[in-house]
């Protein structure tokens, strides 16, 4: 009896709790009461193309990471919101574990709390673990889907990523130094519209299994009883195709409301009071492209209402962010930046910007 005890009292270290239930609106705003003013971006160092490259061990770069999340540090954020890689975890298990330790010692340092993704439906569908492509310089051109559609597709392998959510969960759930769990960005973005009979078109296979693991991440980041907030963040509008299918599982399922919006302070504060509405505290996760969505007058307004904000890109690099989505391509600007903030070096793209940045932030300049 006494050796069944003992190797009872091991496996249960290795089990979530109970899962917790989604937190009500006073637990929500009680976990948000007396927090500062929380301003960030979507950080990826600026030697990575995309979610592998940041987190393998061969690419790995916390040297950078500490300079890059340093330049963070003096524009005033105290915030990142990070994707994490699926793909990476599957190959490297604790390694991967090991790395995302090390990332949140270095932004510990710099007085950064963090807000880790899980999945995302952007980008490419299909990705390899191991040496990535050279980017094309194109915006975004090696983002990957996360799970790719090999894996989404074959339900069969969606124990693996309930172990990646429920491990890493595990490992950092009563971590300060983690803000909460993204479990999915942007989900259903595969090409998916609505006909003039409201039936679906387009890659409807994937988009269905998209909706049923947006609801299963949501399970499976709540089963590890997690101390942080849980949310993913609503970006279509209602009645479209992704609206209709993901928007009332991103509503209904997040302990804090979060959303996207890269359109200009009018957009912003109809968001903000939009939901506002629904009681919780309000995370604003993409923001900020240029002419169309800018700092000011957003930041501020996001200061003024109470809501965190993470714009999209820090430093410049192989994600080539500073060139706008395709479809603006042909008549954008040469020359002006869509994304991003800081050049390799630190200094700023837009120096007026980067003063209204810090302006807002409290900076002092001694």
């Amino acid at each position: 009896m006494r050796k069944f005890l003992g190797v009872l009292a091991v496996l249960s270290a290795f089990l979530p709790a109970f899962s917790r239930e989604k937190w009500t609106e006073e637990e929500a705003n009680a976990w948000y009461a007396g927090k500062p003013f929380m301003a960030g971006c979507n950080f990826i160092p600026s030697d990575a193309s995309n979610q592998i490259e940041m987190w393998s061990s061969a690419t790995f770069n916390p040297a950078l990471i500490d300079r890059e999340l340093a330049m963070a540090q003096k524009l005033g954020f105290n915030t990142m919101r990070v994707f994490l890689s699926d793909a990476v975890w599957l190959n490297e298990g604790e390694k991967f574990l090991d790395n995302v330790e090390k990332y949140l010692q270095i932004a510990d340092s710099r007085g950064i709390k963090t807000l880790f993704v899980f999945f995302d439906s952007c980008w490419n569908a299909y990705s390899k673990y191991g040496k990535q492509p050279e980017p094309s310089g194109r915006h975004n051109s090696n983002w990957l889907k996360s799970p790719s559609f090999e894996i989404l597709g074959d339900e069969s392998r969606w124990p693996e990523l309930e172990k990646y959510v429920v491990g890493t969960v595990s490992r950092f759930k009563d971590d300060p130094r983690v803000v909460g769990w993204d479990v999915f960005n942007e989900p259903g973005q595969i090409g998916v519209s609505v006909d003039e009979r409201g039936e679906l078109r387009g890659n409807v296979e994937m988009f269905k299994k998209t909706e049923k693991l947006l609801k299963l991440s949501f399970e499976w980041a709540r089963s590890a009883n997690p101390s942080q907030p849980i949310t993913a963040g609503v970006y279509a509008d209602d009645k479209s195709a992704v609206g209709r299918a993901m928007n009332p599982i991103q509503l209904s399922e997040s302990d804090i409301i979060s959303f996207h919006c890269y359109g200009d302070g009018k957009s912003m504060r109809a968001n903000i009071e939009k939901f506002k509405k629904l009681n919780r505290p309000v995370f604003c996760t993409e923001y900020m492209a240029r002419p169309f969505s800018a700092f000011d007058p957003c930041l501020g307004i996001m200061k003024e209402c109470g809501v965190a904000a993470y714009n999209w890109g820090l430093v410049n690099g192989r994600t080539h962010t500073d060139r706008p989505w395709a479809h603006l391509e042909k008549d954008y600007p040469k020359g002006r930046w869509f994304h991003d903030v800081l050049k390799p070096d630190g200094s700023p793209y837009d120096p007026a910007e980067a003063e209204y940045i810090k302006k807002t932030m409290g900076v002092s300049e001694n």
